[in-house]
């Protein structure tokens, strides 16, 4: 897997995916309801999972965080959640 900071198209790029949640890489002032629909996009047709932004804190740092990469961009935790 390519690193993400070498390889974005300048959107939502998720860069690191587990089963209950996965690391994304966005622009800078994209609200936290259009990074989830565009990661939650992924999941397979009918799914009644969908990725939710972690609310809260990592080590101390809140998310999102700017990313290390590329200046106006932020790295986002997402974790999955039944849809409602």
């Amino acid at each position: 897997m390519q690193q993400h900071h070498q390889n974005h198209d300048g959107g939502v790029v998720v860069f690191s995916a587990g089963s209950v949640c996965c690391a994304v890489c966005a622009p800078s002032g994209l609200r936290s309801d259009l990074v989830e629909n565009e990661v939650s996009l992924r999941e397979p047709r009918g799914s009644v999972l969908r990725w939710r932004a972690f609310q809260g804190t990592v080590h101390g740092v809140a998310n999102p965080r700017t990313c290390p990469h590329h200046p106006g961009r932020q790295h986002w935790l997402m974790v999955r959640d039944v849809r409602r």
